[in-house]
């Protein structure tokens, strides 16, 4: 397997644009970074300089200045996308530092939600646009949350633990717990916000959690023909988990601003993203069921 490679999560759960444009730039990126010394931090940072800049610029009506927006944002999609492969192309990778990947995106995300809120109230909107921008950033937390939790679950189940981050939140809260305030001030305040993440995901994943609890009740590791029957059930699932992610937002929120309808994102945020949601978290609950029913079953027997 080639470092190009090892850089990758897995070519299952990539995004069509992503193994086109984002993990190839990316990884040029990655490497640039690791020859002048730039942490995977840094270039996290980096990554919400850019998200700043470029919201701050949809505010503006100009299709010039919302076209560099634009080029600013995209930049901070490589950006986003390099920090993770410098990450594991160094040997650095770390809980703190997805964490903080994590808190880079929600940072630009509140940020591109302020600007579009200033921006539709600067062109006559009512107030009511206020509530409207405060419902779509909420349910863009829960897509993206689902979204999230559901590709590491796949990775997991599919590739094991070192392709995935999932966690439960009872491990982050007894890593939590662990440290002070005093001695790990940041590191503890981070682990706060992902227990919470991490709970939020959990509750919306009820059927999951008895499957995944049915599954380590019978077997110390996963057999391969669970991974195999995960595969097949889920694969199918991924394109819909994808679009509840950053992509289809930033089209959207790219073809909004040019056509200076910024209330289109919010719709299509808000009614068809949430479709997407419900679907999946239908089509879970009666997968998860079933398989949890079948081990279930196994194990009495």
């Amino acid at each position: 397997m080639s470092w190009k490679e090892l850089t990758y999560k897995s070519k299952d759960t990539e995004e069509l644009l992503d193994r086109l444009i984002s993990r190839p730039v990316g990884y040029v990126i990655a490497l640039f970074s690791a020859r002048i010394g730039l942490t995977p931090n840094i270039v996290t940072f980096l990554s919400i300089i850019s998200g700043l800049i470029g919201s701050h610029l949809f505010f503006y009506t100009s299709v010039t200045i919302n076209l560099y927006g634009i080029l600013f944002l995209i930049l901070t999609d490589l950006l986003d996308s390099s920090d993770g492969q410098l990450a594991r192309l160094t040997g650095t990778t770390s809980k703190i530092g997805r964490i903080f990947d994590g808190v880079a995106g929600n940072i630009v995300a509140i940020s591109i939600y302020i600007h579009l809120c200033l921006r539709m109230l600067n062109m006559g909107y009512s107030n009511f646009i206020i509530l409207l921008i405060i419902f779509s950033a909420l349910f863009h937390s829960i897509q993206a949350s689902v979204a999230d939790y559901y590709r590491n679950i796949y990775l997991y189940y599919v590739f094991g633990n070192k392709k995935s981050e999932l966690e439960s939140s009872a491990n982050i809260l007894s890593q939590y717990n662990f440290l002070t305030f005093k001695n790990n001030f940041f590191e503890k305040i981070f682990l706060k916000f992902y227990y919470n993440y991490t709970v939020q995901q959990e509750k919306l994943s009820k059927p999951f959690q008895l499957f995944h609890f049915s599954v380590h009740l019978k077997y110390k590791e996963i057999p391969n023909f669970i991974r195999v029957a995960y595969r097949t059930n889920f694969k199918p699932m991924i394109k819909y988990y994808n679009l509840l992610t950053i992509n289809s937002r930033s089209i959207m929120i790219f073809i909004s601003v040019l056509l200076n309808v910024p209330i289109l994102y919010l719709l299509f945020e808000i009614i068809f993203l949430n479709l997407i949601l419900f679907y999946v978290l239908l089509v879970h609950k009666i997968k998860f069921n079933f398989m949890s029913d079948k081990l279930i079953k196994t194990t009495i027997s």
